[in-house]
C-alpha cells in the first residue's frame, strides 16, 4: 500500500476527516487544497448493547450439591456489597490483613485460621454482619 497523495512512500498516517492514507505533512497539505468529506461509516442494524454478557461462573450456577442451601445467592452478594457497615469494617487495614492471610492458608487449615480471626473483635462483628445480612436475604 502507498501513499494516496504522492504514490510514492509507504503511508503512516490517516486523513482524520476521510480516512485517506499519507506520507507526510506535504502530502497531507497537499490533499487538504480539496476539501474532503467524511468517510462512509456502515451503520449496523441493531444498536450495540452496553450490557455485557459473561457465562455464569461456577458459583452462580445452580448446585444440585448444595441440598442444604450453603451458597449465596447473586442478590445475597449484592446487599453485602451494599451494606454501610461491611464497607465500614472493611476499611480496617487490621481485617484486610487477617482476610488476606486466610485467603492465603492451605484449604487443610482455613477452619482454625477462620477460628483464629474470631478472636479479633473487628473480624468477629464482620462475620456477624456478613451473616446477619444474609439471614436477613434469605428469610
Amino acid at each position: 500500500m502507498s501513499c494516496k497523495v504522492c504514490e510514492k512512500c509507504s503511508p503512516k498516517y490517516k486523513c482524520p476527516t476521510c480516512r485517506l492514507p499519507y506520507c507526510s505533512v506535504a502530502c497531507y497539505k497537499l490533499h487538504k487544497e480539496v476539501p474532503c468529506s467524511p468517510a462512509n461509516v456502515v451503520k449496523r442494524k441493531q444498536p450495540i448493547s452496553t450490557e455485557i454478557r459473561r457465562p455464569k461462573r461456577k458459583f452462580e450456577t445452580e448446585d444440585e450439591d448444595d441440598e442444604i442451601c450453603t451458597r449465596l445467592e447473586r442478590r445475597q452478594f449484592e446487599q453485602l456489597v451494599a451494606s454501610p457497615k461491611i464497607r465500614s469494617i472493611l476499611r480496617d487495614c487490621r481485617v484486610q490483613q487477617l482476610l488476606c492471610d486466610i485467603d492465603k492458608t492451605p484449604s487443610g487449615q482455613v477452619e482454625k485460621a477462620l477460628a483464629d480471626a474470631m478472636n479479633d473483635a473487628s473480624c468477629r462483628t464482620l462475620f456477624e454482619e456478613i451473616l446477619d445480612t444474609v439471614s436477613v436475604s434469605k428469610s
